[in-house]
């Protein structure tokens, strides 16, 4: 099969794990790309955007395939995935997924939910970010998760979660949650289980 950009698709790699899947990428998703490569923070904005222009929106699809490692060609560098300043496009769906390295998404909008049910994830950093939706029944995460700094969530109803979502988080880590704001259609609770 032939990628939009004319490259030969790997057969071995199922959708969305080859960069060619997300030809063409916009100036900002290339920039992440580049950033990822090198360990860098790439830094689209200082402050969440209040809207989608084509200078900070990142489609969700092209984070997850950073956060899996990337493929042959573009790997992920071992300091993970780090982006400031994006409109993060569709729903960022780890869910099943192990993210070996650090995902941090500061002062993000993401326009659809984040579902991570069954995630292991190394950390998890939303400080500043606002989400429309969490989905993470079952998602376990070794480091430290990070919620802070004017963070918000808003369940949708196609992602509202459950009366009650326990999360993993490994013993001596923090889960900070200082200057969050979490809203539901119902009240719904957040339990982190610390063995």
């Amino acid at each position: 099969m032939i990628s939009p950009s004319g490259a030969e698709r790997p057969a071995h790699l199922p959708i969305g794990r080859w960069l060619g899947d997300f030809a063409p990428l916009s100036e900002a998703e290339e920039k992440l790309v580049a950033a990822c490569a090198k360990g860098e923070p790439c830094v689209l904005d200082a402050e969440r955007p209040e809207q989608a222009t084509a200078a900070n929106t990142i489609r969700a699809g092209l984070i997850r395939f950073l956060a899996l490692g990337g493929d042959a060609k573009n790997p992920l560098h071992e300091r993970g995935v780090c982006l400031q300043g994006a409109w993060i496009s569709e729903a960022l769906d780890l869910k099943g997924c192990n993210v070996e390295a650090d995902l941090v998404l500061l002062a993000c909008h993401c326009s659809a939910p984040i579902i991570a049910c069954s995630a292991r994830l190394a950390g998890l950093n939303l400080s500043g970010s606002a989400i429309n939706g969490l989905r993470a029944d079952r998602m376990s995460v070794l480091g430290s998760v990070f919620l802070r700094n004017g963070f918000s969530a808003r369940a949708k109803s196609a992602c509202s979660a459950p009366s009650s979502a326990a999360i993993w988080i490994a013993p001596k880590v923090a889960l900070q949650t200082r200057t969050a704001k979490l809203s539901t259609p119902t009240a719904a609770r957040l339990r982190a289980i610390a063995f």
